[in-house]
């Protein structure tokens, strides 16, 4: 009798060490930064994912030269089921303008964004993936400075393409409302990605803004991305304006990491 036990003792010691031992299947992390394109992939369900960063904005307009920072960039992402995800974005700011050589500071947290987004379809062969994202900005959540006026909705579809093992593109189109006026502004966005090695990645992208009766805003950028852990990502990301009223440049960088269920 004992040894009958000792055998189902040890039998069942092997079969939990066989099934610790295979890997397990996880979905790859995909972010929405540092490109400004939103993916068209969903959070799985259950998990959080946190991606946050730091941004440097560099302008000058005749006499007026203004630098940006954005610190502690954050967007949330929580998977609810394995077709929709809820969103949830705030950032902290600094802002420097010197005119004349007068200089003026401010500093606070921007407005609280909170979205969602769901998968439409499912890409396959020339059959591009695609999600509807929409968001709102809630005026007067965040610091006096940074708060808008009335609620400033925004959504776009993001249309993504598996090119080949290598290239995939992705793209949005859209309208963004500014908070100040009931005007939108259609925007766009278009990122090529390659997979340059083993957990790195890298990208180039156009997107811009138009608002009505106004010039449009337009940047090129590019960046990498490395994957330290199947759930743990590190970017960094430049650009440059590409009309009289964009920013003259931009540089980035930060961490996205997703909480398994």
């Amino acid at each position: 009798m004992k040894k009958k036990y000792s055998t189902l003792f040890i039998g069942l010691m092997l079969m939990s060490f066989v099934i610790n031992a295979q890997e397990v299947e996880r979905p790859a992390l995909v972010t929405d930064r540092p490109d400004l394109t939103e993916s068209a992939a969903i959070v799985p369900k259950g998990a959080l994912q946190i991606e946050t960063g730091f941004a440097f904005e560099g302008d000058k307009s005749g006499d007026t030269r203004q630098d940006n920072f954005s610190m502690f960039s954050t967007l949330l992402r929580y998977g609810v089921n394995q077709n929709f995800e809820l969103r949830l974005a705030t950032s902290l700011n600094m802002n420097n303008t010197e005119t004349n050589g007068e200089s003026t500071s401010l500093i606070g947290v921007s407005n609280i964004d909170v979205g969602m987004k769901l998968k439409m379809t499912d890409g396959d062969g020339l059959k591009p993936q695609i999600a509807f994202l929409t968001s709102v900005i809630i005026p007067k959540s965040g610091s006096e400075d940074y708060s808008a006026e009335y609620l400033t909705p925004s959504m776009a579809l993001a249309f993504a393409h598996e090119l080949s093992k290598t290239f995939s593109l992705g793209y949005n189109i859209g309208a963004v409302w500014n908070g100040l006026n009931a005007k939108p502004a259609a925007k766009y966005s278009i990122a090529l990605a390659v997979a340059l090695a083993k957990n790195f990645g890298g990208y180039i992208e156009t997107y811009g803004y138009f608002p009505q009766d106004e010039q449009g805003v337009n940047i090129l950028d590019f960046g990498l991305t490395y994957l330290i852990r199947h759930n743990l990502q590190v970017d960094a990301s430049a650009g440059f304006g590409l009309s009289e009223v964009s920013p003259d440049y931009f540089v980035s960088t930060g961490i996205s990491w997703r909480i398994p269920h």
